[in-house]
């Protein structure tokens, strides 16, 4: 059994990129689950009309 003094001490851990698009679609899920839980009948419409948004999204920033 071999034993290697750590070198250069402990490593702090990798920053996830959050960036403001990141936060905002957060903010809009959080929103809109609200809203869903708020109105259960209008869950189905706006589960799709969220859908649709991220698909907008993603192609708008890709």
């Amino acid at each position: 059994m071999s034993a290697r003094p750590v070198v250069g001490g402990a490593q702090p851990p990798e920053q996830l990129p959050i960036n403001n698009s990141t936060l905002l679609i957060m903010f809009i899920l959080i929103v809109v689950a609200f809203a869903a839980y708020r109105d259960p009948k209008l869950a189905t419409a706006i589960g799709a009309a969220c859908a649709v948004g991220a698909l907008l999204v993603v192609v708008l920033i890709v």
